[in-house]
């Protein structure tokens, strides 16, 4: 018997919050993609008809972007998708898999760590500081708390990881008896 459950054993209710908090800022990163496509199509088109741009349309592109990009970090996090470069994978014994992608998630939720902690004093002193934005004079704290906020939650999800893989059920691993459904090529089966 495995010392912990994977995520597809673990007790509904802590499955349910999983999901409600992964699907909470999935929504999130949708509506700014959203609202970002509304804001350009309605500048530029404020702009060229009316010779009257969106006041603000920067800030507004800036703190859009960068609310979708933290959004969907814990997701990416937990289902490695982050952007990476697999030719040490031609090198790499399949074997050993396991082992590679629990040390890359280590070394990622340590680096993820020490973002959240920087992140966090950030978040303060612009809270502590009343510090706003120059045209629309939006607040930059809460925005800076919610980006704190996504990258403590990736690194939970890096370190889960990591427990995943070392207890043999990453979402990159072959089951246990060593039989796959996947074709070449395909690919990995997610273990959310």
């Amino acid at each position: 018997m495995d010392p912990l459950p994977s995520p597809s054993e673990a007790p509904p209710r802590a499955r349910g919050a999983l999901r409600l908090l992964l699907g909470a800022a999935d929504v999130v990163a949708a509506a700014t993609l959203l609202a970002l496509s509304a804001v350009t199509v309605i500048d530029v088109f404020g702009r060229y008809v009316f010779n009257t741009p969106i006041g603000g349309a920067d800030e507004m592109t800036v703190f859009l972007m960068a609310v979708g990009v933290y959004a969907v970090l814990p997701r990416i996090s937990r289902r490695e998708e982050h952007i990476a470069v697999d030719i040490v994978d031609l090198v790499f014994p399949r074997r050993w898999l396991g082992l590679r992608q629990a040390l890359l998630n280590a070394l990622g939720a340590a680096f993820m760590a020490m973002v959240t902690w920087r992140m966090s004093i950030v978040a303060a002193r612009m809270a502590e500081g009343n510090e706003v934005t120059m045209f629309l004079r939006l607040p930059k704290g809460p925005l800076a708390y919610f980006f704190t906020a996504m990258c403590a939650i990736a690194t939970v999800m890096l370190a889960w990881n990591v427990v995943r893989y070392l207890c043999g059920r990453g979402p990159l691993q072959v089951p246990a008896d060593g039989h796959s459904d996947r074709a070449p090529g395909d690919a990995p089966a997610r273990h959310d």
